[in-house]
């Protein structure tokens, strides 16, 4: 994935009110976690 797709999923997020965290846990990979009621992606 490619910056310019990230940011745009993630303004959609932003424009659904869904929150998100950024996390990096390997050397090459950026984890979002996604939390929406009741759920945890």
């Amino acid at each position: 994935m490619d910056l310019k797709k990230l940011i745009d999923f993630l303004n959609k997020l932003e424009l659904r009110n869904i929150f998100y965290k950024l996390n990096k846990v390997r050397d090459d990979a950026i984890m979002i976690e996604i939390a929406v009621p009741g759920q945890r992606w």
